[in-house]
C-alpha cells in the first residue's frame, strides 16, 4: 500500500510540506500494519500541481496494491481521486 501525501491538509499547522508531514504518514502505516496487516509505504510529494500528483500516482499504481491518498487539501485531492 502507498500512503501518498504532500502535507497541505495536516491539522496544525494546515500546509507543512512533504518532509515534515512524513512522521504522520508514518502513524498511519503502523495503523495499517496493526490492524489489517497491510505493510504501507509512504510517498511524500513535494509538489501542489495537481497534474504532477496525479501523474506520478499512476506511474507508481502498477508498483502498489493499493493507494492511500492522505492529507492533501480538500479541493485538490477530489481532483486526483
Amino acid at each position: 500500500m502507498a500512503v501518498v501525501s504532500n502535507g497541505t491538509a495536516m491539522r496544525d499547522p494546515k500546509n507543512i510540506g512533504p518532509k515534515a508531514s512524513m512522521s504522520v504518514i508514518e502513524v498511519k502505516e503502523l495503523f495499517f500494519k496493526a490492524f489489517a496487516d497491510v505493510d504501507a509505504f509512504p510517498v511524500c510529494l513535494d509538489t501542489t500541481d495537481t497534474d504532477k500528483m496525479i501523474e506520478t500516482v499512476k506511474i507508481l499504481k502498477p508498483s502498489f496494491g493499493g493507494v492511500n491518498l492522505d492529507d492533501i487539501a480538500a479541493s485538490q485531492c477530489f481532483d486526483i481521486e
